[in-house]
């Protein structure tokens, strides 16, 4: 076996997906105003980080240019998985899977006049389950499962929320099926926030947003957007 196809066989090649952009993930991870936030969420500062992911990059490009790859390099490589694999447990922690308090009936000060909004559109979309959540950061949208179950959010979806899109953090889509949340941070202006909300509500009721074909099954163009973030549910033990 080559050293060349050792590395293919024993490194996943989604392990170094982040390898093809790395020029602009390290200048976002290197940004000041971003420092303490990107610590907070992956416990790595953004300098580790953007180092690490240019040593995975130098790697790739050069089993993209076919040249020896030696047992040093690869015992660098491991460390480098390491410690990006342990960031993005740790960021997936305290986003996708961070803890949030349900806000229906009452609501913290600042988010009394958006759970209105949120409770008067619930009501007016009686076909489906929805409900609003917040913790310190974010706030999400949460649509649960509903008949016709087994479908999953597609490319339109892009069209529906539209120029509203940088207002989120990301759009999480169960990869299991049915059930879909809009995730933002909570210090976003009212205005903004009810922005969201109204687009939120054309994704969960529009018919034309939703497929019987799974992501891995849809075109890349329709399953790939940089905004939505594709989660499992947890382990009961993990809860």
């Amino acid at each position: 076996m080559t050293r060349h196809s050792e590395v293919g066989s024993r490194h996943n090649p989604g392990s170094t997906a982040l390898a093809g952009s790395s020029g602009s993930w390290r200048r976002c991870w290197r940004a000041r105003d971003i420092a303490n936030q990107v610590v907070c969420l992956t416990d790595t500062t953004g300098p580790v980080l953007a180092s690490r992911v240019k040593s995975i990059a130098d790697v790739r490009n050069a089993l993209a240019h076919n040249r020896a790859i030696s047992d040093d390099t690869l015992a660098v490589l491991n460390g480098d998985l390491v410690v990006i694999r342990a960031a993005a447990r740790r960021f997936k922690s305290r986003t996708l899977y961070a803890e949030s308090e349900i806000v229906m009936g009452s609501a913290p000060s600042d988010l009394v006049s958006f759970a209105l909004s949120f409770e008067a559109t619930a009501r007016d979309l009686p076909g489906q389950q929805l409900f609003m959540s917040a913790n310190d950061d974010f706030v999400t949208l949460v649509r649960l499962p509903v008949e016709p179950f087994d479908r999953w959010p597609i490319g339109r979806i892009r069209e529906l929320i539209g120029l509203t899109a940088h207002l989120l953090l990301c759009v999480l889509v169960n990869k299991q099926g049915n059930e879909l949340q809009f995730v933002f941070p909570r210090s976003l202006p009212e205005a903004e926030k009810l922005k969201l909300l109204d687009r939120f509500a054309a994704v969960v009721s529009s018919s034309g947003a939703w497929t019987e074909q799974p992501p891995e099954a849809q075109h890349p163009a329709d399953a790939s957007w940089p905004r939505v973030w594709y989660y499992e549910n947890r382990p009961v033990q993990d809860r």
